[in-house]
């Protein structure tokens, strides 16, 4: 299995169903390979779901055939719709973009770890802040920031806290404390979130496999 690019362009104006089409046709039409695509991996998005499975670029119309058929023989409605597609480029979801929003739908039920993950952001945007707090901490115990788009890095941020003793990390001069309860919610929280973060590895070191002969 490999990965080749094929173009990457600037995308200018609104991205909408219909740009992101005109897209995807030009970079078909280049490479002249409209009819041998199999699937589309794309994330989510309403746009790119309106794109690829409402009205797919390259859609092509196969003409069946003239003769009547009695309603003994002939298809339902449901039949019929999955008949018709069946010629279509497969839409696969991009895996990565799935599991970004599984985590993402779960921390908007999960309140109380909400409230220590911004307890928790503050703490570390505090203390990077302070040059006396990072020189205490050290190489070794270097907090990290979270990345709205990168669910792991938040896994990486509560990582992070959790590696400095309480009491350390409660001795320099900020407002926000981590207490005990709070330790605790976070490191069942990595508990969780680590099995998401196996699969994430995974996918990432499948993606990269080449076959060998």
């Amino acid at each position: 299995m490999s990965s080749v690019k094929l173009a990457c362009v600037r995308f200018l104006g609104r991205h909408t169903t219909d740009n992101i089409q005109k897209h995807y046709e030009d970079t078909m039409a280049k490479y002249q390979i409209s009819n041998k695509v199999s699937y589309n991996v794309t994330d989510s998005v309403s746009n790119m779901l309106k794109a690829f499975l409402l009205n797919l670029p390259g859609f092509v119309s196969i003409p069946g055939d003239e003769q009547d058929y009695d309603d003994q023989n002939s298809l339902t409605d449901e039949e019929m719709d999955r008949t018709a597609l069946d010629h279509l480029p497969d839409r696969i979801p991009c895996f990565a973009h799935t599991l970004q929003l599984v985590v993402k739908d779960g921390l908007k039920v999960a309140d109380q770890l909400t409230k220590n993950l911004r307890k928790t952001s503050t703490i570390v945007s505090d203390v990077r802040k302070s040059t006396l707090a990072t020189d205490l901490l050290g190489g070794e115990h270097c907090l990290q920031t979270a990345n709205a788009i990168r669910w792991n890095s938040l896994l990486k941020m509560i990582w992070s806290v959790l590696r400095v003793p309480e009491n350390k990390l409660n001795s320099f001069n900020i407002d926000t404390k981590v207490t005990t309860y709070d330790r605790n919610i976070l490191s069942e929280a990595c508990d969780i979130l680590h099995h998401s973060w196996k699969s994430h590895t995974l996918y990432s070191m499948i993606r990269q496999s080449r076959p060998v002969l």
